[in-house]
């Protein structure tokens, strides 16, 4: 039985093509979509977030200026009665 050995390279060795010019334009270039939807998802969070901020914060003050009124109404009877 005959073992034949091959003496001439039969293409690129494993990991090779990892480091051919298209492949590696068009690896970063995925790379540059997968960033660019990560910034549009972080984005918008940040927006909904100050949007959701500003909702509390608006609700806040109301809520401090109707207890300022009812403060100011209950010192204003208390003032009527002495």
């Amino acid at each position: 039985m005959h073992h034949h050995r091959h003496r001439g390279r039969r293409g690129p060795g494993p990991g090779q093509r990892w480091y051919e010019r298209d492949n590696v334009l068009e690896r970063l270039e995925s790379y540059q979509r997968d960033l660019e939807q990560e910034l549009a998802d972080v984005s918008d969070l940040i927006r909904r977030l100050q949007e959701a901020g500003t909702r509390l914060l608006d609700e806040w003050i109301g809520a401090l200026r109707r207890q300022q009124e009812h403060i100011t109404q209950f010192i204003q009877r208390y003032d009527e009665r002495r």
